[in-house]
């Protein structure tokens, strides 16, 4: 399986009050969370014989850089076309995908709750669903990455306004596979007052949400997850070329080990942490 993970961080923030993907929260960017996570997620399939492709569309320079500098990501795309809504970054990312893809992911810039091993299990699960639409949703909301196959290409790279891949998902809804997720999973950035934690955790419970407690737990269990599947890549890459990286892969898992046991990190976190501090 070759699948296209396509990062989409080309928001404006009219709602936030100015560019949100830029502004910090824990004291990195924001659009930084969804970056790693996605990097992250692409070395846990890789363990599991999947091949992935990172794109980063985006109209901002500093975050294509970014793109650009971290380990395993793969390809940037300048988005001059960012007004038109979230449609020109699916198309735009659609058609720098691999010809040969099997499938597309797509995940936006201002989730930064989303874990990588989340996105993994997607992605995973999506690939043997038997279904051609995937989404996470969680007590009915749906959010993001959502999923499609390539025998949507066609369709992807016609929309057109801030839809986006919802038009193909409402012309086809038996083709559509859902995986239910926790609330804190699909927590995105709105406005301003979203990155303070406080008024934050004020606010998903009062939506129904279990609220900075629950994220904690959940966090502490995907880490677990997320460290059992890194040492499977880690044996599995040790010596080996990653048809989707090239070379250097092996190496770079081999400094991240070595970087987590310093720092008590795993993985692209340690180097991000390095890189973006």
């Amino acid at each position: 399986m070759k699948l296209s993970m396509i990062y989409m961080a080309s928001g404006f923030g009219r709602r936030f009050g100015s560019n949100k993907l830029l502004a910090s929260l824990g004291g990195r960017p924001l659009y930084m969370y969804g970056l790693t996570a996605l990097a992250e997620a692409a070395v846990l399939l890789q363990a599991e014989g999947t091949e992935c492709q990172l794109i980063t569309v985006s109209q901002y320079a500093e975050i294509l850089e970014a793109a650009r500098l971290l380990p395993l990501t793969g390809l940037t795309v300048e988005n001059p076309y960012s007004e038109e809504g979230i449609a020109a970054s699916i198309r735009l990312g659609t058609a720098a995908a691999w010809e040969d893809a099997s499938a597309f992911l797509y995940f936006v810039a201002d989730q930064p709750y989303t874990e990588a091993a989340v996105i993994a299990v997607f992605a995973s699960s999506f690939l043997k669903s038997g279904k051609t639409i995937g989404c996470t949703a969680s007590n009915g909301r749906r959010g993001s990455p959502t999923a499609f196959s390539a025998c949507y290409r066609q369709n992807l790279m016609g929309l057109k306004g801030d839809k986006g891949g919802r038009q193909i998902r409402e012309s086809r809804p038996d083709e559509i596979w859902i995986m239910e997720t926790k609330a804190d999973q699909l927590w995105d950035i709105d406005r301003a007052e979203d990155l303070d934690a406080d008024k934050m955790k004020k606010t998903q419970t009062e939506a129904g949400y279990k609220g900075k407690r629950r994220r904690k737990m959940h966090k502490k269990d995907g880490k677990k997850q997320e460290e059992g599947m890194e040492k499977e890549t880690l044996r599995q890459s040790a010596g080996s070329r990653s048809p989707a990286f090239g070379g250097g892969h092996s190496f770079f898992l081999r400094i991240c080990k070595n970087l987590s046991v310093r720092r008590g990190r795993t993985g692209i976190s340690a180097v991000c942490h390095l890189l973006f501090r």
